[in-house]
């Protein structure tokens, strides 16, 4: 994997609750939403108001634990991009659109993807320097 690159294709959440799904789907690399869950998985999604163990969509989308990822917690530091040291990531994060609600970004290890990027009517992160880290699931791509 040493000096590959892959582009990372940015892949919008279908709604407020499914940025896990988005997030995992682009460290897969995939495309599309689509390429990766159903419309039984947002519905699923929804009614649980989110993801908390991401444990199990890690599984579908063929990532193991221990493998694949490990995870790490983190209180907010301005070492965070030193932390992640170009480590591809999953990163649980503040959100910017519900008051003391979590997010999930993929991190490509320059940058941050953010499922709401280009949506009309939420915000978005631009930079690793502006979020509140909470936690990090380390991929070992």
């Amino acid at each position: 994997m040493v000096g590959r690159v892959v582009t990372t294709t940015l892949i919008q959440q279908k709604s407020g609750s499914d940025c896990v799904l988005a997030a995992i789907a682009m460290a897969a690399g995939k495309e599309k939403w689509e390429d990766l869950w159903t419309q039984a998985d947002l519905d699923q999604v929804i009614k649980d108001r989110g993801v908390g163990d991401i444990d199990p969509w890690m599984q579908r989308a063929g990532f193991q634990r221990g493998v694949h990822y490990h995870e790490t917690y983190s209180n907010y530091e301005p070492v965070a991009k030193k932390f992640l040291w170009k480590r591809k990531a999953l990163l649980s994060i503040d959100s910017l659109n519900i008051a003391g609600g979590m997010h999930m970004v993929y991190w490509d290890g320059d940058r941050i993807f953010d499922p709401h990027d280009s949506h009309d009517s939420y915000l978005f992160h631009r930079i690793i320097t502006g979020v509140s880290l909470y936690k990090a699931f380390l991929l070992n791509l």
